[in-house]
């Protein structure tokens, strides 16, 4: 763990969230800020396939087996019922049960998307980032304990200091929580190394 990850994060650590977060958000707006019950990522072959491919989602999956995936998603609906950390970790396993792979990341993004107030997106940097962080004796597994770790950091000084950063700035975003989510996911991943050299 380097020495970067027990301390506040810096201005421009702040500035690198703050502009990456805005940039995605401003890139993804008609999936984070759609009327519910709408998920735009769902909506289309062509969106999901886009969706997939920038967030390097169902890597190794045939096309035939995403799209069938995506499928399912709908069919069951169950990501609009998505209150909870806990509803996350059903729905994945629903998916399980119909023959998919484990794809915690996929329905976290989704969910994201959906309650991007409530949720934040689950992968392997943002868990080794907020592992590191807390000082967590393991990545945090499965998503529900991953969600209260993160609500944890937000009430944390970490999470203090982002939002005070925050009150600064524009917000590109009509749910100042959701924005602030997303400059958190940005944080952890930036702490977890996503964009080491």
């Amino acid at each position: 763990m380097s020495e970067q990850n027990n301390i506040l994060p810096s201005i421009d650590e702040l500035d690198f969230c703050y502009f990456t977060a805005g940039s995605n958000w401003v890139h993804w707006r008609e999936c984070f800020e759609a009327r519910k019950p709408a998920c735009p990522a769902l909506d289309s072959e062509k969106r999901f396939s886009t969706f997939i491919s920038e967030y390097g989602l169902l890597r190794g999956v045939t096309r035939a087996e995403r799209l069938r995936l995506r499928r399912v998603i709908i069919e069951i609906g169950l990501i609009k019922d998505c209150s909870s950390g806990s509803d996350v970790d059903k729905l994945v396993e629903a998916l399980v049960q119909r023959g998919f792979r484990r794809e915690v990341s996929l329905v976290s993004k989704l969910a994201a998307f959906y309650k991007p107030e409530k949720f934040i997106a689950f992968d392997q940097f943002a868990r080794r980032g907020l592992k590191q962080v807390l000082r967590l004796q393991e990545l945090p597994y499965p998503y529900s304990e991953y969600l209260s770790h993160v609500e944890a950091l937000c009430l944390s000084d970490y999470g203090r200091e982002i939002s005070e950063y925050l009150q600064s700035r524009h917000i590109p975003a009509n749910n100042k929580q959701a924005f602030y989510l997303r400059v958190v996911d940005v944080f952890l991943m930036l702490r977890g190394d996503r964009w080491a050299r």
